[in-house]
């Protein structure tokens, strides 16, 4: 996989953190309501939907689904907010259907490490095209590593 090193600025967001079986469910019914809450509260318009994946506990996944925003939130009940982090980022890119994600992780993971670099915080996911009516052929997630 190719891999990218670029410089990110800080990044609010809002998400929804939860464990699951089904990643694609958690998004389903994610997204909508983070949609909604940036909209009634006025620090949006929200931007790429994300994934972060914190651990996986034997095919039950510690995640979070969030949308960029454009200012920080608090969040309320559920729905939190957190900026992810600025600096030194590599960044890869998959495209093609969801399902294809762990293996690009993989490759990602493996050529992080041939090129020596270590994670300074949790990889996410952004998804700039797909989940629509679209071709799944062209979908493209960004894969991010906040590495030092």
């Amino acid at each position: 996989m190719e891999l990218t090193e670029t410089m990110l600025d800080p990044q609010p967001f809002i998400g929804i953190r939860d464990k699951v079986r089904d990643p694609g469910a958690l998004f389903a019914e994610a997204l909508p309501r983070l949609y909604e809450y940036a909209a009634t509260q006025g620090i949006g318009p929200p931007g790429f939907p994300i994934g972060i994946y914190y651990e996986d506990g034997g095919g039950v996944w510690d995640m979070a689904v969030g949308v960029h925003t454009a200012t920080e939130s608090d969040g309320d009940g559920d729905i939190f907010g957190a900026v992810l982090p600025g600096g030194r980022a590599v960044v890869g890119r998959h495209v093609g259907p969801y399902e294809g994600l762990g293996r690009s992780w993989q490759a990602f993971m493996v050529a992080l490490a041939s090129g020596g670099y270590t994670l300074r915080a949790e990889p996410w996911e952004e998804y700039r095209t797909g989940g629509d009516d679209s071709d799944p052929k062209d979908w493209l997630t960004v894969l991010v590593a906040p590495v030092n």
